[in-house]
């Protein structure tokens, strides 16, 4: 095996060993109250027509790929981890009633919650994950913090992109990298992801959050059921119950994917790149994604039985909530929270998103409008 994979997969046991409680590799404090929503674009420019998505579809080759352009070493590897501590309303298919949850209280009278939710998200490059991430947090906490003062609730978000950035030198890392032919890159952004998935169980069990947002594309069947059969694991090895949910975020309209590549210019994996040739090079990765994305299907679904399933489409204009089985839910307040975030998703937040973007699409450019 790569020695670097060994690195990899060393950091990984240890992570998988620690003991409830013990402060993660990565300390993410203060994340839930800290999240901008601001989703003003910056002015649009006029793009030559060989960025313009609609140049861009399935029978559009990619260009030829290179060799990886990562310098990620086994040496700078130990010293990152050493270092580092359909409608205009929703169409919702479960209607579950919205009751008060099971609720203990500490030793300080103040209530807490009792269950444990992680939300795997799966969806290509640009559907809106990390946007939908974001307001969740930001809902989630307002609610339970000031309308039911719960003040012990905490929900925060583990990006597998975060631990790519950090754990390697992410500014060589062009499309090429994402590749379906770069075996190098894969097997490393498949570590960069089961680093993030630990953390995340580990805060999960280690009391430390409530819910924890895997954010990560999450495109393949092979992926899925790795974090299924992790999730496994821990509840086996604590006797804790995990409640999964797969939240599959979509966004169908061109035009909406196009404005929030945009948004992607402006990333941390673009600072150091021109405009137009960040819009080229995104693309391109969305393609990649798109090779090997596999959709989930029944089949699947029934494999993970015991989940809710939550399909959201252009920023919640269509939104289904399947449960697959997941028993008490009904009495559940962090699902029914979660579940009327999701459904009126449209309602709160949608609308204001489509006016942004038609704003950006109201000025035309022959080059990237057709």
């Amino acid at each position: 095996m790569d020695p670097l994979m060994n690195k990899l997969q060393r950091k990984l046991t240890n992570d998988s060993t620690l003991s409830m409680g013990t402060e993660p590799l990565f300390s993410r404090q203060g994340s839930s109250t800290s999240v901008s929503t601001n989703t003003t674009m910056p002015s649009p420019r006029v793009l030559p027509q060989s960025l313009s998505f609609t140049k861009i579809n399935d029978s559009s080759p990619v260009p030829p790929l290179q060799s990886n352009g990562s310098t990620l070493s086994l040496d700078s590897l130990h010293l990152a981890l050493s270092g580092i501590k359909g409608a205009n309303s929703p169409k919702v298919l479960l209607n579950q009633p919205k009751s008060t949850n099971r609720l203990t209280t500490t030793p300080t009278n103040e209530p807490s919650l009792d269950s444990k939710w992680c939300i795997v998200l799966v969806g290509l490059p640009a559907t809106g994950k990390s946007s939908i991430c974001k307001n969740l947090i930001k809902f989630s906490t307002r609610r339970f913090h000031e309308d039911y003062h719960i003040q012990n609730f905490k929900i925060d978000s583990f990006n597998a992109g975060h631990f790519r950035r950090k754990l390697s030198n992410f500014k060589d890392q062009t499309s090429d990298y994402f590749s379906v032919n770069n075996s190098e890159a894969k097997l490393q952004r498949e570590r960069f992801a089961q680093i993030a998935l630990d953390h995340l169980l580990n805060s999960l069990l280690g009391e430390q959050i409530n819910v924890g947002i895997f954010d990560a594309t999450n495109s393949t069947r092979a992926r899925r059921n790795y974090i299924f059969n992790a999730i496994a694991e821990k509840e086996a090895k604590t006797g804790i119950k995990i409640n999964t949910v797969i939240l599959h975020v979509k966004c169908t309209d061109d035009k909406l994917w196009r404005y929030n590549v945009e948004g992607k210019t402006v990333g941390p994996d673009y600072t150091q790149m021109a405009h137009d040739d960040a819009i080229n090079d995104f693309i391109h990765r969305a393609e990649c994604y798109k090779q090997a994305f596999e959709d989930i299907t029944q089949e699947e679904l029934q494999s993970h039985e015991g989940c809710i399933y939550v399909e959201v489409d252009n920023a919640g204009k269509q939104c289904n909530v399947i449960n697959t089985g997941l028993k008490d839910v009904e009495h559940d307040l962090i699902f029914a929270e979660m579940e009327s975030f999701f459904t009126s998703y449209y309602n709160d937040y949608g609308r204001e998103y489509e006016t942004n973007a038609r704003e950006f699409w109201c000025h035309p450019h022959p080059e990237t409008v057709k």
